[in-house]
C-alpha cells in the first residue's frame, strides 16, 4: 500500500464530479461537499471494512477526528476502525504502521483526512442594553401586567472559524486513489461545530455516493 499523499483538489479535473453542496440546518451557510470517483472505478463501492485516519499533528484532534467519524459511520454489515485505536498509543503514522494496521484488520479501503485551510475572522460585539419582561404574580389580576428589567452586555470578540478538509479514499490492495472529497464547513465559533457538521456531511456524502452503505 502506498503512503497517504497529500492530494490537491486542484487536480478534480482528472475526478468524475458527482455532486457539490451538502445542506445542513442552520442560519449560517451550509457547508460545502465536492466529491467524486476515479472516472474507471466510478461505482467499485460499497466497501465494508473501512480504516479512517485522521492527518494531523495533534493526537487529541486526529482521536476526536477519527472516533467521531468512526461512530457515524457504524452499522451492521460494516467494519470500520479508527487508527488511534488499532494502532499502539504514539506510534507514528506513516507508510508502514498504517499498512501494518490494513493488514491486521484486512481493510479493504483507507480514509485518510487531513485539513487543508483554516480562515479565522473576528468581530467586535459592541456593549448593549437588553430588556428582559417579567410576568407579575401578586394577584390574580396580573397576568395582563409586567415588570421589565434592563442589563448590560458587555462587550466582545467573536471569533469564527471557516475549515476545509480534504479525504482520500485508497484500496488497500494496490495502494490507488479511488475517491476523494473536499469538505468546507463555514463561521463556526466552536471546535465541537466544526467536527459535528464536518463528519455528519462526510458520512452523508460517502453513503451517498456509494462509497459504503
Amino acid at each position: 500500500m502506498q503512503t497517504p499523499r497529500l492530494a490537491t483538489f486542484a487536480n478534480s479535473t482528472a475526478m468524475a464530479v458527482i455532486a457539490a453542496g451538502v445542506l445542513v440546518s442552520g442560519c449560517t451557510r451550509a457547508t460545502k461537499v465536492e466529491s467524486g470517483w476515479e472516472p474507471s472505478l466510478v461505482g467499485s463501492g460499497p466497501y465494508n471494512n473501512i480504516l479512517i485516519v485522521g492527518v494531523t499533528e495533534s493526537s487529541r484532534q486526529r482521536r476526536r477526528f477519527e472516533n467521531t467519524l468512526a461512530k457515524k459511520l457504524e452499522r451492521d454489515d460494516v467494519n470500520i476502525w479508527a487508527s488511534n485505536q488499532v494502532m499502539p498509543e504514539k506510534e507514528e503514522l506513516n507508510r508502514d504502521t498504517v499498512a501494518a494496521a490494513v493488514k491486521e484488520r484486512a481493510a479493504t479501503i483507507v480514509i485518510v483526512t487531513q485539513l487543508v485551510n483554516a480562515e479565522v475572522s473576528t468581530k467586535e460585539v459592541p456593549e448593549r442594553t437588553e430588556i428582559k419582561t417579567n410576568r407579575k404574580r401578586d394577584s390574580i389580576i396580573d397576568f395582563v401586567r409586567y415588570d421589565y428589567d434592563e442589563y448590560d452586555e458587555s462587550a466582545y470578540i467573536e471569533v469564527r472559524s471557516t475549515v476545509t478538509v480534504l479525504t482520500d479514499i485508497y484500496e488497500t490492495e494496490n495502494g490507488k486513489l479511488i475517491y476523494q472529497m473536499k469538505t468546507t464547513s463555514f463561521d463556526k465559533e466552536t471546535d465541537f461545530e466544526i467536527l459535528d457538521e464536518m463528519t455528519s456531511a462526510i458520512v452523508k456524502r460517502l453513503r451517498a455516493d456509494r462509497v459504503m452503505r
